[in-house]
């Protein structure tokens, strides 16, 4: 009975290497929950979807893994490349997350008996079954090391890859694998990719409120947007469109303080990309109540901008970074100065009278989901971040009163 299986898997494996041989454009993969054997294909393909029928799933992959490995087995050089290759196929579309079978399709792509392209494409299916696949994505960036460093075509590589970690991590709510993937491929297509990216981040977590990963992505993003305009190769055109819309932000940022003389033109690039970003999380904040990933984001928004307005210029509202306590998120850096008196301790003051007004409307008693996070925000920043909301002497002044309604 055994016997009869094999030589059915032996069948299903060959023709499902010769659909992916002349199929290019198949773009997904699933197991059909079929427990009566027929007599017919388990295999299924509509609109390019591949699918196989449950029934057969055990038979194929343990006649795979048998032979894999009596192949591991002989020393030397694999020697029927196709018939390993097919073996492959089965046995990593059922269970990717085996590095020996990974490791021996490396094998075959520096032998030169495997194209990588072909890889690429059978690799971002399986990622429709299997979005969480560490062993995967590592493979992936294998390949695309690989083909950098062939001096092949690939203008387009890491752009496409990015939309495919991005179609994972849909899949896959809080994908870390996706995403610290998707991190590495935007070092290596920076600084053209910052802008895309940018917006691209920015529509993913208004979709996505409550996925903490996708929120990490894009403070890894904002990083580099800093890092890039600090270094000599900034070019204003290359971001031109997020400098619009940080410029644009900061001004209605500060359109409720206007009995202030701090202005957009006076702040600093760098501190106006967080005050983007704490417009944008309060915006999602209000209209997505209780997600506590969200507050998460708030906390770095507070962490970073603490970080570039620490000196002596503001100290009435921030205390002393304590770079000590992992509660305060990044390692310790150097910390860079802002510039102006006036502007640091100014805008400290703005943005304390700021947060003090977002969090009591967040302290509303018919949402206690929202309360209970906004209360524990107001201690994290009193007690972690040692930014301080505004004073009973300012509460009475008529400048804070009229400040802000």
């Amino acid at each position: 009975m055994q016997e009869e299986f094999y030589a059915a898997a032996e069948k299903i494996l060959s023709d499902l290497y010769n659909l992916f041989s002349k199929d290019p454009k198949l773009k997904s993969f699933e197991i059909l929950p079929v427990v009566q054997i027929e007599n017919k294909s388990p295999i299924h393909v509509e609109e390019h979807c591949l699918a196989l029928e449950s029934w057969c799933v055990p038979h194929i992959y343990c006649y795979a893994y048998k032979n894999l490995m009596n192949h591991r087995q002989i020393k030397g050089k694999l020697r029927d490349a196709e018939k390993c290759n097919t073996l492959l196929m089965g046995a990593l579309l059922l269970n990717p997350d085996i590095t020996t079978f990974w490791n021996m399709r490396k094998e075959l792509i520096r032998s030169g008996k495997l194209d990588p392209y072909f890889d690429l494409h059978f690799t971002s299916v399986i990622l429709t079954f299997k979005p969480k696949c560490a062993d995967l994505y590592a493979f992936r960036k294998w390949i695309l090391k690989y083909l950098v460093q062939s001096s092949r075509n690939n203008e387009n590589l890491f752009e496409n890859e990015i939309q495919i970690c991005e179609a994972a991590a849909d899949r896959y709510s809080n994908n870390y694998h996706a995403w610290t993937h998707r991190i590495w491929c935007l070092t290596q297509s920076l600084p053209n990719s910052l802008q895309r990216e940018w917006a691209a981040s920015m529509k993913w977590v208004q979709r996505h409120v409550s996925d903490y990963s996708g929120f990490h992505y894009r403070q890894k993003l904002i990083t580099f947007l800093l890092s890039y305009i600090d270094s000599r190769s900034y070019d204003q055109e290359v971001i031109k469109l997020i400098l619009f819309s940080v410029d644009e932000a900061t001004e209605g940022f500060l359109h409720n303080f206007k009995t202030y003389e701090l202005t957009a033109q006076t702040i600093p690039l760098t501190l106006k990309i967080f005050v983007y970003e704490l417009s944008l999380n309060s915006d999602l904040i209000w209209n997505f109540v209780g997600h506590e990933a969200l507050w998460c984001h708030r906390r770095f928004i507070f962490h970073e901008i603490k970080r570039l307005l620490l000196d002596s210029n503001c100290p009435k509202y921030w205390g002393r970074l304590d770079t000590s306590n992992p509660a305060d998120g990044t390692p310790p850096e150097k910390t860079p100065k802002i510039g102006k008196h006036s502007v640091g301790s100014e805008f400290s003051l703005i943005l304390s009278i700021y947060e003090d007004m977002f969090l009591a409307k967040c302290s509303d008693e018919r949402e206690p989901r929202q309360m209970f996070y906004a209360n524990k925000h107001k201690q994290w920043l009193a007690k972690f971040s040692k930014f301080r909301l505004p004073l009973n002497e300012d509460r009475d002044n008529p400048v804070f009163r009229g400040s802000y309604k």
